[in-house]
C-alpha cells in the first residue's frame, strides 16, 4: 500500500502545506468530523489540487498515517549519533530529534496520537521501522558497564517506559492548556530519570 503513495513529491511546497494542515484538522477533529475543506482553506490550495494527489478524505488519511512513519524513520536513521556507545545516551539523543520535527510539523505528535493503531501498524510493518528500531537497541552498544545481574531487555524496557511517560504527560500539559511544550523542561525531567538509572543499575 506504501507504494501508491511514491508519485507525491514530498519537496512540493504545496504538498508540504497540506501535510501540516491535514495532520493539525485531524488532530483537533475526529476522523467523521475532519473536512478536506478546512484543509484546503488552511493550505492555501484548490480542492483540484487536493485530489489530484489524493482519492478522496480517507487516502488523504491513509497518506499522513505514512507520511508520519515516514518521517520519524528517516530522520532518526540520518541523524542519529550511531557512534554513541551508551543506550541511555542514544535514548536522550532520540527524544532531542523528535522535540526538533515539532519545529516543521507542529502538530506531528497530536496527530499521531489519535490515528487509528491498525493502521499504524499496517504501515509500520511494511516500512523499515522494525529494523531501526532492531538496530536502534542493538547496533554499536556496549553494555558491559551495566551492574552484573541486571537484565538488560528489562532495563530498556523500564527506561522507554519511563522516557514515553514523560513525553506523554507533557504533550498533555500542551493540549490542555494550549502552550508550547517547553522543551527545556521536558529534557531536564528525562535527564533526571536517565541519571536515576544511570546511578542505580550502571558500575559507577
Amino acid at each position: 500500500m506504501i507504494d501508491k503513495f511514491k508519485h507525491i513529491d514530498l519537496n512540493n511546497e504545496r504538498v508540504q502545506r497540506i501535510v501540516n494542515c491535514g495532520f493539525e484538522e485531524f488532530s483537533k477533529q475526529s476522523y467523521e468530523k475532519a473536512s478536506t475543506n478546512q484543509i484546503v482553506k488552511d493550505a492555501k490550495v484548490s480542492r483540484g489540487l487536493l485530489y489530484h494527489y489524493f482519492i478522496d478524505k480517507e487516502d488523504l488519511y491513509d497518506f499522513l498515517i505514512y507520511y508520519s512513519i515516514k518521517i520519524g524513520v528517516e530522520e532518526l536513521e540520518n541523524k542519529i549519533h550511531w557512534n554513541e556507545t551508551d543506550f541511555l545516551n542514544r535514548i536522550r539523543d532520540t527524544i532531542r530529534l523528535k522535540l526538533e520535527w515539532t519545529d516543521k510539523y507542529p502538530y506531528l505528535f497530536e496527530f499521531y496520537d489519535k490515528i487509528d493503531r491498525k493502521k499504524v501498524l499496517e504501515y509500520t510493518l511494511q516500512s523499515e521501522s522494525t529494523k531501526l528500531k532492531e538496530k536502534f537497541y542493538n547496533y554499536n552498544l556496549d553494555f558491559s558497564n551495566i551492574k552484573q545481574g541486571v537484565d538488560v531487555q528489562k532495563l530498556i524496557n523500564l527506561t522507554g517506559y519511563a522516557v514515553k511517560q514523560i513525553a506523554r504527560e507533557h504533550m498533555d500539559r500542551y493540549i490542555i492548556e494550549g502552550k508550547a511544550i517547553d522543551r527545556g523542561a521536558l529534557m531536564e525531567e528525562v535527564d533526571i530519570y536517565l541519571d536515576f538509572i544511570r546511578v542505580n543499575f550502571y558500575i559507577n
